[in-house]
């Protein structure tokens, strides 16, 4: 399930980010559960302003190849990260 996540992360493509192509009865992007952000993309998962403490807290890098780096600290962190943002679960 953790390399399924984090291959999904890393082609940009989620559940979570890309569920409104596939369903008819959705015709935009779900906006951001934690800022209702308008348009919810991978970029915006490791950006959103309202998750900056938890990155900070957990230290997760800013910038999105460094998160998913095949690095097992940054992947370790990166997982702790979506599961205490209840994202993972949606991804």
């Amino acid at each position: 399930r953790e390399e399924v996540v984090l291959t999904r992360l890393r082609i940009g493509h989620t559940r979570l980010t890309h569920t409104h192509l596939i369903n008819p009865l959705l015709s935009a992007p779900p906006p951001c559960p934690h800022c209702s952000a308008d348009h919810l993309t991978v970029e915006h998962i490791f950006s959103c302003p309202s998750l900056q403490s938890l990155r900070s807290s957990l230290q997760v890098p800013s910038s999105i190849a460094e998160a998913l780096k095949n690095n097992a600290d940054s992947v370790s962190l990166t997982l702790q990260y979506l599961q205490q943002s209840s994202l993972y679960s949606s991804i």
